[in-house]
């Protein structure tokens, strides 16, 4: 079990990793093309491309992140007024709906990234599936925090259930 979770931390700080690495590189090419436009009078559309696909792959993982961290929306008023069952039952839920919504991104996302396979971007040879590749991979990653989640509820408590992750 300890190797399962220097596992889990460690995709976890690489997926922080390339979070940061996404968003340092978008800031980055936007000012220079920003200066470079302003001062320079000229403009590289091959970048607008990268900035493109830097901010899809930073907001899919986004997503992930999201429900790893429980940075989602919801319904805490009423939430906090169940029965600590009844908040478990909601809770196993919650981990389950991310798991399938999980395998709907990894099996769909599979299935958009072999028909953009025969496209590409545009001011580049780059394959348009390069931009859509994150969607199987953020699908991955909601498979694997759902089930860790999910697991946590069962075996952090003795009684099957503890209440909020």
């Amino acid at each position: 079990m300890k190797a399962v979770s220097k596992i889990l931390k460690l995709l976890d700080g690489l997926v922080n990793i390339a979070a940061m690495i996404l968003l340092s590189a978008m800031t980055v090419i936007v000012f220079y093309q920003v200066i470079t436009r302003y001062v320079f009078n000229f403009s590289t559309t091959i970048l607008q491309v990268f900035t493109l696909v830097f901010l899809v792959w930073f907001g899919i993982l986004g997503i992930a992140i999201g429900f790893r961290d429980h940075l989602h929306i919801g319904i805490e008023m009423v939430y906090n007024h169940l029965p600590k069952f009844l908040r478990s039952i909601c809770d196993a839920l919650s981990s389950l709906l991310t798991i399938g919504v999980g395998v709907i991104f990894f099996v769909e996302g599979i299935n958009f990234v072999k028909l953009s396979s025969l496209s590409s971007l545009p001011g580049t040879k780059f394959s348009s599936s390069f931009l859509y590749i994150c969607i199987p991979v953020c699908g991955a990653l909601m498979i694997i925090y759902g089930l860790r989640t999910f697991i946590k509820l069962f075996v952090t408590s003795s009684n099957g259930f503890n209440g909020k992750v």
